[in-house]
């Protein structure tokens, strides 16, 4: 009887303990796929080099865990997401911007591909930010619950969220949306800057 062959195709790369709570969320950079920016209960978003042991970044101000990290395609900017409802965009040095107000926890967030603007998922609603000045560009009244994430194809938004044993998946159309500072009718808008923007 022949001993079969056994080739090694998947490994372990590295284990962290990545906060003093619960990990709530991570992405990987898609430039680059060796930055790793996570969330947690200890109110933190932390960065990372894949393969190396140490956080290379600690990113603080939330007074609640973070709900939900981000990186932007070029892998320069953080976004994260709170409990609280609130929001901040970082420059993986300091915090650029930071967005309050949103009704409940902030359950995901992520990036337009192009840059223009940031998708901040709520329980019921998703609202469209840019962050250089604060702004709310757009609130689309969402009915998804405790959406998990959020992706982009095709200038459709969809999300995805659970309850329970139930998965559920809406879809926005960003064709409707605005997603810059010039004005659209028919959209929920506030150009204003953000309560403590400044």
């Amino acid at each position: 009887m022949a001993t079969p062959v056994v080739t090694k195709t998947a490994w372990k790369l590295q284990e962290i303990v990545a906060h003093a709570g619960n990990v709530s969320s991570l992405v990987l950079g898609k430039a680059s796929g060796r930055l790793l920016a996570t969330g947690g209960d200890d109110c933190r978003a932390n960065l990372w080099s894949i393969s190396k042991p140490n956080c290379i970044m600690s990113l603080t101000g939330h007074t609640s865990p973070v709900e939900s990290v981000r990186l932007n395609t070029p892998e320069e900017l953080i976004v994260d997401g709170s409990q609280s409802g609130s929001s901040r965009v970082w420059d993986l040095e300091a915090v650029v911007s930071c967005m309050e107000g949103e009704p409940g926890p902030v359950r995901s967030v992520l990036f337009n591909p192009d840059g223009c603007c940031l998708y901040s998922g709520c329980q019921d609603s998703l609202r469209v930010y840019g962050w250089e000045p604060e702004r709310c560009f757009d609130v689309v009244l969402v009915n998804w619950g405790k959406v998990a994430d959020l992706a982009i194809c095709n200038d459709q938004l969809i999300g995805v969220a659970f309850s329970q044993s139930n998965v559920f998946s809406s879809v926005v159309d960003l064709t409707q949306v605005t997603r810059t500072s010039t004005v659209a009718q028919d959209s929920v808008q506030d150009s204003r800057p953000l309560p403590g923007a400044g």
